[in-house]
């Protein structure tokens, strides 16, 4: 299947237990997206540096196919068939029995690369899903950040997230307490971070 351009998008879900890391397989402009064979579960206390490339890894496999009928039910059959193996994989290797007790406490952010640019967007959980919220809580970096500042600040930014779970989401990101900003969290991993950050 033809690419329709070389723009990348993901996400990253913590619950306060793991980190889920997807990349997105997607049609024309939207719709409905699969992220097959572009995952990673981690440990809560996953170093920011294997955060960080772990994130680069995934990112590098989501893909944005040209629009056709038949791309996009095959995006939406292959991501009903993919949930239903997640699932079964995350109750034989983490115990959850059902859906709700793994999105229990789930904390959102979405990833964009493009024009050199990687945008780390957190939302706000609701009843059945999440929202997105102002710009003015988005991230931005350059795209060939390093890894270790990559996964500090995708760490950071699920303090940005808001619903409920968040309190048990950073508690569990940040056991010695959360920084006071993203900018003290960054100098504390990088002093040269500001060649990196574009926007906070």
């Amino acid at each position: 299947m033809k690419l329709m351009s070389d723009e990348k998008r993901g996400s990253v879900d913590c619950n306060g237990g793991l980190i889920l890391i997807e990349g997105n397989k997607w049609c024309g402009l939207g719709g409905y997206y699969s992220t097959k064979e572009a995952k990673s579960y981690n440990s809560i206390d996953l170093e920011n540096i294997d955060f960080g490339i772990k994130i680069k890894e995934i990112l590098e496999k989501s893909v944005n196919l040209l629009y056709s009928k038949k791309a996009m039910e095959f995006i939406r059959l292959e991501n009903n068939e993919d949930w239903k193996q997640q699932f079964e994989f995350l109750k034989m290797n983490y115990g959850y029995k059902t859906e709700q007790s793994f999105s229990k406490n789930m904390m959102h952010c979405t990833l964009v690369k493009k024009d050199e640019k990687l945008k780390i967007s957190p939302w706000e959980r609701v009843r059945n899903g999440w929202d997105g919220l102002d710009e003015k809580y988005d991230i931005t970096l350059k795209s060939d950040v390093i890894p270790e500042l990559l996964g500090a600040t995708v760490r950071f930014a699920f303090t940005r997230c808001r619903g409920k779970g968040l309190d048990v989401v950073t508690k569990a990101l940040f056991p010695n307490g959360v920084p006071n900003s993203l900018e003290e969290y960054l100098e504390s991993v990088d002093p040269d971070y500001k060649q990196w950050l574009i926007s906070v």
